[in-house]
């Protein structure tokens, strides 16, 4: 569900910059942005994208058992 969340805000914050900008300005762009569809349609890409970029970015997650990440240095005496 997080999942879901985060590309839900995502899009919303895609679409927010791009009517800030102002739909006029990317009428020289690769996108015709003359419908309500055609504008939401570069909002996914943009936020699907950015989601895709940052995923390949974050460190992997680590193990919930710090034990298991311990590096054993072969002496297991108390001192």
């Amino acid at each position: 569900m997080a999942k879901t969340d985060d590309r839900m805000a995502m899009i919303a914050a895609a679409l927010n910059g791009i009517l800030s900008r102002g739909v006029e300005h990317y009428k020289d762009g690769p996108y015709s942005l003359d419908t309500p569809e055609r504008i939401a349609t570069l909002a996914v890409r943009i936020a699907d994208a950015t989601l895709e970029i940052s995923n390949e970015r974050l460190p992997r997650p680590r193990s919930s058992n710090p034990s298991l990440e311990r590096v054993h240095d072969g002496d297991d005496r108390q001192a």
